[in-house]
């Protein structure tokens, strides 16, 4: 059973089918390219906690050569990158969030809100 079948088989109509199984394919296939080259689940975990854990790196000069010394210094924003790329790999931080559907306007936005005035407020305060 192919993903639209499935989808259509759990009661989603067929526009929905149809756009949502694209999206879940094109997914699939850019998460097996990835995994191809090495970019396993397994592998990123890793380099997010490398991230999460990183320290200062101190270059310096020694004869000709350039050396690379880890610190004991946090690397606060590599720190707070990867703090972020795990939030956002497990769902819990989002860079937006969409809202839909009708907003209720409630006695207190249309009485002050909406006609602001001296007495209104006086009213609305006196009653509270």
């Amino acid at each position: 059973m192919n993903c639209y079948n499935a989808a259509r088989a759990a009661g989603y109509s067929e526009a929905t089918a149809k756009s949502h199984t694209k999206d879940l394919e094109k997914q699939c296939h850019i998460k097996d390219a990835l995994e191809q080259r090495g970019l396993t689940d397994k592998y990123l975990a890793g380099r997010i906690l490398e991230l999460i854990e990183a320290t200062d790196v101190i270059k310096f000069k020694y004869g000709s050569e350039e050396v690379e010394v880890r610190g004991d210094t946090a690397n606060w924003s590599a720190r707070a990158k990867g703090l972020e790329l795990a939030l956002k790999l497990k769902d819990l931080l989002r860079d937006k969030v969409d809202v839909s559907g009708a907003i209720q306007h409630n006695h207190f936005y249309k009485e002050i809100i909406e006609k602001p005035s001296l007495n209104r407020l006086e009213k609305y305060a006196s009653t509270n």
